[in-house]
């Protein structure tokens, strides 16, 4: 009868005592298999290194898009900033009878730990006028504020943007004002 008591009281001590303590934040990163102490760390989910997204944007008389690629350079991890990224995107612009092509690199950041980031852009873009229509046509008249096909000037990008990104997610979706976009909405793939 004391042997079954003794082993009764050992259970009843085991259970009361694995129960009886609530865990820190820290210490739910960690979990204990069984008696031994053996640990492994919780990893913390991070976001796809690489996204594809097609991005558009418009403003009365201006309206441009591209297709980009974003490559993750560094990934923090923090509650505020989340990681840093380069981005490289190529595509058209056109205004009011002018129209182009562009390409451009910004360097970004994502604040934010969960799905909903801001991201923060700056860089620079080749905004590259076409020839169209009858506009230059007139080869009599040249506006001096405006530029030739040769020179090709860079402009200053970038902007600010929300990012819907699950951590380990496929989807995304961004929404902002940025330059050359404007007010912009953009569909992309992450892996």
């Amino acid at each position: 009868m004391t042997r079954k008591l003794f082993i009764t009281s050992c259970f009843l001590l085991c259970v009361f005592s694995c129960f009886s303590q609530n865990l820190t934040k820290k210490q739910k990163e960690y979990a204990t298999i069984g008696s031994s102490s053996i640990q492994y760390y919780a990893k913390k989910k991070s976001l796809n290194k690489n996204v594809i997204y097609v991005n558009g944007g418009i403003i009365p008389l201006w309206e441009a898009y591209n297709i980009n690629y974003e490559r993750m350079m560094v990934n923090l991890k923090g509650n505020f900033v989340n990681s840093l990224w380069v981005r490289a995107g190529a595509g058209g612009w056109g205004l009011h009878t002018e129209k182009g092509g562009h390409v451009l690199t910004t360097f970004m950041m994502l604040l934010g730990s969960k799905n909903s980031h801001v991201e923060l852009s700056a860089g620079v873009t080749l905004l590259e006028e076409a020839l169209s229509g009858s506009s230059n046509n007139d080869l009599s008249y040249q506006n001096p504020n405006s530029y030739s096909s040769d020179e090709n000037p860079l402009y200053p990008a970038g902007g600010v943007s929300y990012r819907y990104q699950k951590p380990e997610g496929h989807f995304i979706f961004r929404t902002g004002v940025t330059f050359p976009e404007h007010l912009h909405f953009s569909f992309g793939y992450a892996f």
